[in-house]
């Protein structure tokens, strides 16, 4: 995974999978706050590029309104890529978007 982006809140990394799948993992530093959101929003939005990837998948330890928060972010201005979210108990990432929303696309152990 490399490192791309370094915050004093969280530290987010990206993996390649396949040629057109990115993976896009958030490291908190501690707790977030839902007033951090644009400016996390805005850090990932900045990292994809929607003539590159296919698919993004969103990893790391986030609440839950974080997830989706970023995922409508994402959805919303990238419309023909797919948004997916990790999980590791299933070792992979559910796609959350239509019209694929609820295919499992597998992930390696080092984008959880």
């Amino acid at each position: 995974m490399g490192v791309v982006y370094i915050s004093m809140s969280w530290e987010i990394q990206t993996l390649r999978i396949q040629e057109k799948t990115m993976v896009i993992k958030v490291v908190l530093k501690g707790l977030i706050e839902p007033k951090q959101l644009p400016e996390l929003v805005k850090s990932i939005l900045q990292l994809v590029d929607p003539h590159d990837v296919d698919v993004v998948v969103i990893s790391g330890r986030l609440p839950v309104w974080a997830f989706s928060t970023i995922s409508v972010a994402l959805s919303t201005t990238l419309h023909r890529v797919k948004v997916a979210v990790a999980d590791p108990k299933l070792a992979g990432a559910v796609v959350v978007t239509p019209p694929a929303e609820g295919e499992v696309i597998p992930l390696p152990p080092e984008a959880f």
